[in-house]
């Protein structure tokens, strides 16, 4: 079975292991298979990053209901914004160099 080992060298950005994977999943026609797997692991570290965000807000809630109105820590989102775009621009140049060599482009 391929998505084990897939999912193993997708996670821990093992290059070469992905390479080989990739060979097997583009002769059998199950390429697809490689992007979805792609798409689930390595989306999650910016999902994380905008569900932070949301979860500080949360917590500044409950603390202004607990404190009569008053927030010490309530960051704005469009302060918080900017920052979130600065991480995701940062992780996509650094995925787009490791998908370059872990997962070539190719027409054939």
């Amino acid at each position: 079975m391929v998505q084990p080992r897939l999912v193993d060298a997708l996670s821990n950005r093992k290059v070469d292991a992905v390479q080989d994977l990739r060979g097997i999943l583009i002769r059998i026609g199950r390429f697809k298979s490689l992007e979805v797997q792609y798409t689930k692991i390595h989306v999650k570290p910016l999902k994380k990053l905008w569900e932070d965000f949301d979860l500080k807000q949360r917590a500044s809630r409950l603390e202004m209901e607990k404190h009569g109105g008053e927030s010490l820590n309530s960051l704005s989102f469009s302060s918080w914004l900017p920052n979130f775009y600065d991480e995701t621009l940062l992780y996509l140049e650094q995925e787009w160099k490791w998908y370059v060599h872990g997962i070539p482009f190719s027409l054939f």
